[in-house]
Order: structure tokens, then sequence, then C-alpha cells
């Protein structure tokens, strides 16, 4: 359990600075428009684009059980990838 936790927290770590200024620029759109049909489905598909990588990584996860060692090094390959983006921003 841990390390998938582990795993979890490394991918939001890595997508957070690279999703925040396209989800403050769409909120702040949003909040401009005084549309709520277009601001829902704008952030709709906004959310529907950012989940659907992670929700497939999810139900490969399973298989990634059976193989610790990969698990492990794509934890590190994450964190390692997260750190460069969050020292470039």
């Amino acid at each position: 359990m841990c390390k998938s936790y582990l795993a979890g927290l490394t991918l939001v770590l890595a997508a957070s600075p690279c999703s925040t200024p396209v989800l403050a620029t769409l909120l702040g759109y949003v909040a401009t428009s005084k549309d709520p049909e277009i601001g829902g489905s704008l952030l709709l598909i906004y959310t529907t684009g950012y989940v659907a990588p992670l929700l497939l990584a999810a139900s490969f996860a399973g298989a990634l059980q059976v193989h610790d060692v990969y698990l492990d090094c794509f934890v590190l390959l994450m964190l390692e990838l997260g750190s460069k983006c969050c020292i470039e921003f």
C-alpha cells in the first residue's frame, strides 16, 4: 500500500506544476464569461482530459503489483522527473 501511495503522490507532484497555470487561466475565463453552460462544459472537458491518463495508469496498477521492481523504478523515475520539473519552474 505504501508503494501505491508513493506512486500517486509522485504523479501529483509531477503533474501539479504543469496543470496549475492552465487551470488558473480556465477558471479566470469561466469567472469572467458569466455563462454557466460554457463554463461548466469547459471545466468538464478539462477535468476529463486531466483524469483520463490517471485512470489509464490506475487500470494497469494491478499488473505493476506483480512486478515490484518495475514499480520501484517507476516511483524513482517520477520523483526524478518531478524534481526536475519543479526546478525548471
